[in-house]
């Protein structure tokens, strides 16, 4: 798997043999940032279930100031680090081996704010419905920032019910996934 577009365009992600891993397609990949556009430029990113990192780094490659990577899977998080440290991002990258809940919860106390939030959990998990009833996962997206899910079309539709108001600007159907991006629409301070 290689970034797609820009700066790093061609670079080979880090991955681990025969891991668990359902990688967002190049396709979907490719989708998403034509539609996501000039959003990406700028903003501080969250990639909160990174895996091999494709979403935060095509981000990161499409002009993102900065982005913050979750990883619960030590060695994957490792290769992650090293992604970090062959391609000199140490200043742009931030990689937390921990899972999504204790992420959020050390963000939400630093007072992290991104412009755009990934969310492309295990699609067998609850982790979507759990993260949009959260008002600390909520407070951790700027006042028009934008949050860019994919899930399994199976899945129920998202429903969040925090103080923080987000408006689906985006869904389509790509195979058995659904790429959804929510819009914040109303202010946090």
């Amino acid at each position: 798997m290689r970034i797609i577009s820009g700066t790093f365009r061609g670079a080979r992600l880090p991955q681990l043999p025969k891991a668990q891993l359902r990688p967002t397609a190049e396709r979907v990949r490719e989708a998403l940032f034509s539609i996501l556009g000039s959003d990406v430029c700028g903003v501080a990113v969250l990639d909160l279930f990174a895996g091999t990192g494709s979403l935060g780094y095509e981000a990161l490659s499409r002009g993102a100031k900065s982005v913050t990577l979750v990883e619960k899977e030590v060695r994957l998080a490792n290769k992650l680090v090293e992604f970090r440290q062959n391609m000199q991002l140490s200043h742009d990258v931030t990689v937390l081996n921990m899972d999504a809940a204790r992420a959020v919860n050390l963000l939400a106390k630093r007072e992290i704010r991104f412009g755009l939030v990934f969310l492309d959990p295990p699609y067998d998990s609850n982790w979507i419905s759990m993260l949009f009833s959260s008002d600390y996962f909520l407070g951790l997206i700027s006042s028009g920032g934008l949050i860019a899910v994919e899930r399994t079309r199976f899945n129920q539709d998202i429903i969040g019910s925090g103080k923080i108001k987000l408006e689906k600007t985006f869904s389509r159907k790509y195979g058995s996934s659904v790429l959804e991006i929510f819009r914040s629409t109303k202010s946090q301070d």
